[in-house]
């Protein structure tokens, strides 16, 4: 992933706020290279696969979902995360009536 090394010697004692600000400026203006994040190919975080473990346990239908075989095929953090969100979003009434998952 490329790196970012932003020098501003007047900036140097300005507030965290006027620095969030600025580098909000420079990669938002017109010209600028967007990169796509790095994490989303990376291995699927413990509470990630727990979460996956306990949704296949309590909604026996989410094993059929096309996000869980992608996720199967390769388990990522980006799909791990599209499952996770699909599987939600497609037993909302399921979830309504139990312990809020998302804790």
């Amino acid at each position: 992933m490329p790196k970012l090394i932003l020098r501003c010697n007047y900036l140097k004692n300005a507030p965290p706020s006027h620095l969030e600000n600025f580098v909000t400026y420079i990669g938002t203006r017109d010209g600028v290279e967007k990169v796509e994040s790095t994490a989303a190919h990376l291995p699927p975080t413990a509470r990630q696969e727990d979460l996956i473990q306990d949704i296949l346990r309590k909604i026996p239908d989410a094993g059929r979902m096309h996000e869980y075989y992608d996720y199967l095929q390769r388990p990522t953090r980006e799909n791990a995360s599209e499952f996770i969100t699909q599987a939600l979003e497609n037993n909302l009434d399921i979830i309504a009536k139990k312990k809020n998952y998302m804790d």
